[in-house]
């Protein structure tokens, strides 16, 4: 049995970002780097509470509206196959 003595940290920027931020009312998810495999974008509180869940899809640039939201800050996860990667949101009006 091996021992992990480290994580490598990845820059969620390098693959996707999201637009405008801080946002009002519709944020766009956009890929860096195609992906050859569908994705999902889940949106968390800070409770860590599942706030909005995208269906999968392919777009290289995703609308998601987030007017349903209150102000404050959530974290926006990608997901693509086994791994998932994290930007902080801040919704403001």
């Amino acid at each position: 049995m091996g021992i992990v003595s480290s994580v490598a940290q990845v820059d969620p920027t390098q693959y996707f970002k999201v637009l405008p931020n801080p946002v009002n009312d519709v944020c766009y998810n956009q890929l860096k780097t195609l992906l050859s495999e569908p994705y999902t974008v889940s949106i968390f509180d800070l409770n860590g509470r599942l706030v909005h869940q995208t269906p999968e899809t392919n777009l290289a640039f995703l609308p998601i509206s987030v007017e349903h939201l209150h102000n404050g800050v959530y974290l926006v996860q990608l997901q693509h196959q086994n791994a998932r990667y994290t930007q902080r949101l801040v919704v403001r009006r």
